[in-house]
């Protein structure tokens, strides 16, 4: 009988704190869908990525922690200007994905340090929630292609930001060398200058 009992209670306390988390993620979802969105700004664009997330994990999937999780990150966004990426280690994730999640986990965080987010919102904004929804696909493990859905948005936004670094270490390379070529140039005319002037005198 106490057995039954035990169940019973935990069974009723597991569905309280369920039914809790829902109700949170779906007030904190409608208060988020309140906001107008600067398609301009990065916290703006951030924020309704993850938006979009915490509806699809709250009324297509009906995964009420992990909504919870990215309607927190969007309110953080637009509130506060605070984002970051997950870090894997804090994920209960497969061994074979490790390397690869740490690998982004890197490069995700060298790219803020250095403020690409600035220079292509959209693509960084579309770049960090693919990660975090990759991450959070991967420790599931079970839904192929929400992963690869995942997966592939964020490395498509990987590679356009890194095609366009690359563009502008190119242009700056190329300036520094026509800079160092007018450079000599100059020292050159200076120098003939100064033979032409020593002769004359």
């Amino acid at each position: 009988m106490n057995i039954l009992v035990n169940k019973l209670i935990n069974f009723i306390i597991f569905f309280s704190v369920v039914l809790m988390i829902n109700s949170c993620s779906h007030y904190r979802i409608q208060k988020l869908e309140e906001h107008d969105y600067d398609k301009k700004d990065f916290y703006q664009l951030l924020s309704f990525e993850y938006l979009k997330l915490a509806k699809f994990e709250l009324y297509k999937m009906h995964d009420e922690i992990d909504a919870n999780l990215f309607a927190y990150k969007s309110s953080l966004a637009k509130n506060k200007n605070i984002f970051y990426p997950e870090n894997p280690s804090d994920w209960n994730i497969p061994q074979k994905y490790e390397k690869t999640a740490n690998i982004l986990y890197d490069k995700i965080n060298k790219f803020m340090i250095n403020k690409v987010y600035q220079e292509y919102p959209k693509n960084f904004s579309q770049l960090l929630s693919a990660y975090d929804c990759w991450i959070e696909q991967i420790e599931e493990n079970w839904q192929t292609d929400h992963i690869d859905a995942c997966y592939e948005k964020l490395n498509k936004n990987l590679e356009i930001i890194s095609m366009k670094l690359s563009e502008v270490d190119k242009k700056i390379n190329e300036e520094s060398i026509e800079l160092s070529t007018n450079k000599n140039n100059l020292t050159s005319e200076n120098d003939e200058y100064k033979l032409i002037v020593f002769f004359e005198f």
